[in-house]
């Protein structure tokens, strides 16, 4: 009976060989960034649409519709989530994720920006979907109004639904 070891190594470094020539190739092919690898969303998400949150004060704009805009024609002035104490992430992930805007649901809204409203003002969320346009790396983002607030009214913009209740 053989006892099989240069067989086991032998097969040992065929795959090894093979694991990092695949690792290499996969490398190669995407400029040198670790994209299959990668769990940071700049590298592996890049290039691919993207939905975010931004809220904007339209309370000196008047009705302003619901766009679409792009941020040189931005319908009102910034809010900072940080001015209110709430995430960035938290708001693009509720957008994302919100497909009928509930009285629930623009309650929460209305709760989290409460801090912002005081004095009559009112602000609308807007969704920013932004895409690469061409190989010179352009952004192109299109802003479309979703829900308008104010500490005793809320609208629903025609791109999103008003569910059940509201």
């Amino acid at each position: 009976m053989s006892d099989g070891t240069p067989n086991l190594q032998r097969r040992a470094l065929l795959t090894l060989g093979a694991t990092f020539g695949v690792y290499a190739l996969s490398v190669a092919t995407h400029r040198g960034e670790f994209w299959p690898f990668s769990i940071f969303p700049m590298f592996s998400l890049a290039g691919r649409p993207w939905t975010r949150a931004l809220m904007v004060d339209v309370t000196a704009y008047g009705d302003v519709g619901w766009g679409p805009w792009t941020l040189e024609t931005l319908p009102g002035e910034p809010v900072p989530t940080r001015s209110v104490g709430t995430s960035t992430n938290d708001m693009s992930k509720m957008i994302q994720l919100t497909t009928t805007w509930t009285d629930e649901r623009i309650e929460t809204l209305r709760s989290l920006w409460g801090p912002a409203l005081e004095g009559g003002r009112t602000l609308m969320l807007l969704r920013a979907d932004g895409t690469l346009v061409g190989d010179a790396g352009d952004v192109d983002i299109a802003l479309t109004g979703l829900v308008r607030i104010s500490a005793v009214a809320a609208a629903v913009g025609p791109a999103m639904r008003r569910g059940a209740g509201a």
